[in-house]
């Protein structure tokens, strides 16, 4: 049977949850209802069905080590950093 492989979109400008996020505090690690990141509640919902090899973040660059530090269970390769943003 095939892997199934997932990707977490977890760019952005930090604008949508304003005043909440910011750039240095963007909406995916920001901690609303569980006490977690949502990229962290994210990872847990997907990875059952994928596992952690099979699971990839694609972030910016400016975002890349806090991605990373907030799932240290993904491996740091399957965190995809997009060096410039461009309204993608």
């Amino acid at each position: 049977m095939p892997s199934r492989v997932a990707v977490i979109m977890a760019g952005g400008a930090g604008e949508r949850f304003w005043p909440l996020s910011r750039r240095n505090r963007p909406k995916q690690l920001l901690r609303l209802a569980s006490g977690k990141t949502l990229v962290e509640e994210a990872v847990e919902r997907i990875v059952p069905t994928t596992g952690y090899e099979n699971l990839y973040i694609a972030t910016g660059a400016d975002q890349a080590p806090k991605i990373a530090k907030a799932v240290p269970q993904v491996p740091e390769e399957n965190i995809l950093a997009e060096p410039m943003g461009r309204d993608t």
